[in-house]
């Protein structure tokens, strides 16, 4: 039921781009923003104990630096969920024409199809641009920040040395110090780019990993044995969208050993009955017996174990 609502693309996506957002910022992102942080304070720590005014003077660009990184992270999140949702879309287009060329080269619809991944393409190319352009603004901003904080130091520290406080070594070393800080903050922007494309990609995972299925094993089910083979259907109705009926109140018995034939036109729930017996779907009402055991009582392993079904296609 879950595949049923869910695009084979979209699926493929997630399994490929999402991972990967999230895997660069855990082998790369997060390794970089505990070495920032550890480097931001001990440079920090540094600056104040060297000269505190000079040092309180050069961290006011850290208040700053910080509101900027969380008004980033909000906006690139964005961004990035509508780079990763498009590019969902755009796999899909891509495997439906894979999956089905015969039919676009049948229907001469080669060009109408790759118009649709042009589309798809261009608007994963124009999300992945505003991406580009916000981690770039971002990190200017960050210099800019840094460079008004290397001004105020070297304006303040001149006035200290002009009325002998400290003198000129001192404080060549304060703006030696003040420098380590430079490839840290404009690294920032980096981090909170990947961190943003990784939150994102996390969430369009987990609504997979967390999707629940309503065919689940019951509590205490019992394994099935190996069964005999006998079948019975007692007024099994079943609804794909709990509104519309596609089987309603089918009974039927087979015997062990027994070959029947269930016949009728294109679309009369031939197949459904089918895929309530090995549990694809459970019944909307009524029961499906193997052997005296309600399929809805045992496990599902044990279950199909004792199935086995040849389907309309060969895969």
């Amino acid at each position: 039921g879950f595949h049923d609502r869910q695009q084979t693309g979209n699926l493929m996506s997630r399994a490929t781009a999402d991972v990967e957002a999230i895997r660069w910022y855990m082998s790369m992102g997060l390794i970089r923003g505990v070495s920032l942080i550890i480097m931001i304070i001990g440079v920090s720590t540094l600056l104040l104990t060297t000269h505190w005014r000079l040092g309180l003077i050069s961290l006011i660009f850290i208040p700053p630096v910080i509101w900027r990184a969380i008004v980033m992270a909000s906006i690139l999140r964005r961004v990035w969920t509508q780079v990763q949702e498009e590019t969902g879309h755009m796999t899909t287009v891509l495997q439906e024409n894979l999956s089905g060329q015969r039919v676009v080269k049948a229907f001469n619809a080669e060009g109408y199809e790759q118009e649709k991944f042009r589309f798809r393409a261009e608007r994963v190319a124009g999300y992945s641009y505003q991406a580009s352009i916000q981690q770039a603004s971002n990190s200017a901003m960050l210099t800019v920040f840094y460079i008004i904080a290397t001004a105020l130091v070297l304006w303040a520290g001149g006035r200290e040395v002009i009325a002998g406080n400290i003198n000129v070594g001192e404080l060549s070393e304060f703006v030696f110090l003040l420098g380590l800080l430079a490839a840290p903050i404009r690294m920032v922007a980096w981090v909170v780019n990947s961190f943003a494309r990784a939150i994102g990609a996390g969430e369009r995972i987990f609504a997979v990993l967390d999707a629940h299925s309503p065919v689940h094993d019951k509590a205490g089910a019992v394994v099935l044995p190996r069964v005999k083979g006998h079948v019975r259907f007692e007024g099994v109705s079943f609804s794909y969208d709990t509104v519309t009926p596609v089987v309603n109140e089918v009974s039927l018995e087979v015997q062990p050993t027994q070959v029947i034939a269930l016949l009728g036109v294109p679309g009369s729930g031939k197949s459904t009955l089918m895929h309530l017996l090995p549990r694809f779907y459970d019944v909307t009402r009524g029961r499906i017996l193997i052997d005296g055991h309600d399929v809805r009582e045992v496990p599902l392993e044990s279950l199909r174990a004792n199935i086995g079904i040849v389907q309309q296609e060969v895969f």
